[in-house]
C-alpha cells in the first residue's frame, strides 16, 4: 500500500485505524491496518509535523503501544495481545524523552493488564497495572482513568475465575484510583 516516503502521520492513521477496527470486533480489518502500520513505518521519513515534535510524531514506542490495544481489544488472541503489551511497555522503559508519554505507557500497562486477565493471570494483571496506580492524582487525566476502568469491567466479567482476594484487592484499589474526578484536579 505504502509507496514512496511517507511521515510518521502515515504509521498513525493506520494504527488508529486498526485501534477502530477492534472496536468494530473487525479481525480481518485490524490485521490489515497493523500490517499497514508496519509497511509505512518502514518508508516513514520525518517531516515538518515530525520536526515539530510531541503530539504531532508517532514514534515506535506509541505504534507498538496501539497495535498492542488494538490486539488486546479484538480479543482474539489473548498471548499475541500480552506480547505485544509487553513490548510497548518495554519501548516506554527505554524510550528517550521525545518518544515517552505517561499516558501511554500507562495505557500500555493497562493492555497489559487486560490481556492478563483474559488468560486469567490475575497476579500478573495486578503487576501489569500497578505503575499506573501509583500515579500521583494529577496525572490521573481522563485517559488513565477511563484505561483503568476498563481492567475493572474486565475483572467483573471474567466472573468466577476472578472472584479470588487478588481481584477483589485489585478491583477496590482501581475504585479508590478513579474516586477523584478529573474535573476536580483542573484549576
Amino acid at each position: 500500500m505504502w509507496h514512496g516516503a511517507c511521515a510518521t502521520t502515515s504509521v498513525w492513521l493506520a494504527c488508529l485505524s486498526a485501534r477502530a477496527h477492534a472496536l468494530l470486533g473487525d479481525g480481518e480489518a485490524t490485521r490489515t491496518a497493523i500490517q499497514q502500520a508496519e509497511e509505512a513505518r518502514t518508508v516513514a521519513e520525518p517531516d515538518d509535523l515530525d520536526a515539530f515534535g510531541g503530539i504531532m510524531t508517532f514514534p515506535v514506542p506509541r505504534q507498538l503501544y496501539y497495535v498492542a490495544e488494538a490486539t488486546v481489544h479484538l480479543g482474539e488472541d489473548p498471548a499475541l495481545g500480552e506480547s505485544q503489551s509487553e513490548a510497548a511497555v518495554a519501548a516506554y522503559r527505554t524510550a528517550t524523552e521525545d518518544e515517552w508519554a505517561f499516558g501511554d505507557e500507562a495505557g500500555a500497562q493497562t493492555d497489559l493488564a487486560l490481556a492478563r486477565i483474559a488468560r486469567g493471570e490475575i497476579e500478573g494483571a495486578i503487576e501489569a497495572v500497578q505503575p499506573v496506580l501509583d500515579l500521583p492524582v494529577e496525572q490521573r487525566n481522563f485517559g488513565i482513568t477511563s484505561s483503568a476502568q476498563r481492567v475493572h469491567a474486565a475483572l467483573q466479567a471474567e466472573g468466577r475465575r476472578n472472584r479470588g482476594a487478588a481481584a477483589a484487592g485489585l478491583r477496590e484499589e482501581i475504585e479508590a484510583f478513579t474516586a477523584t474526578p478529573t474535573s476536580v484536579l483542573v484549576r
